[in-house]
């Protein structure tokens, strides 16, 4: 039965596992058909998709521009029943050889155990550079802190 802070947790740790496996299906599965996915600093202020089939085609171009992926959940927290903060990580490798590492922050809104909004905060710089090394005769180099 689906019905406590802990089971919202496990629905967004489920979430990060499947993104790790590029397996846009499998976290459809796990979001609303009208979910609103925003990222308020998107590189070009693309940040927010409506929808589960928009978000399904944004993350299949986004984790298409990597032949490795790999993301890690570091810590979730419950803001309250259907509210998850979460921190988590990414290390990847472009389909141009880049490497890219990503921190992100998480807020999840959760209803009935599905996803109806995804707000992540992350480093625009790094994103901006691995999209920058897909592109013919640039080399960027990446951000450091």
């Amino acid at each position: 039965m689906y019905d406590t802070a802990a089971d919202d947790i496990a629905v967004v740790r489920t979430l990060i596992d499947r993104e790790a496996t590029g397996d846009v299906s499998a976290i459809l599965d796990l979001v609303a058909v009208d979910v609103v996915f925003d990222m308020p600093f998107a590189p070009g202020g693309a940040g927010r998709i409506e929808g589960a089939a928009a978000l399904g085609e944004a993350l299949t171009v986004g984790i298409g521009m990597y032949q490795e992926w790999t993301m890690a959940l570091t810590s979730a927290e419950t803001g309250g029943r259907g509210v998850v903060f979460a921190e988590y990580t990414a290390a990847a490798r472009t389909t141009t050889g880049f490497d890219y590492h990503q921190h992100y922050i998480g807020r999840f809104i959760l209803s009935g155990g599905r996803i109806t909004g995804w707000r992540e905060w992350f480093n625009p710089l790094s994103l901006q550079a691995a999209i920058a090394s897909l592109r013919v005769g640039e080399s960027p180099s990446a951000p450091t802190l």
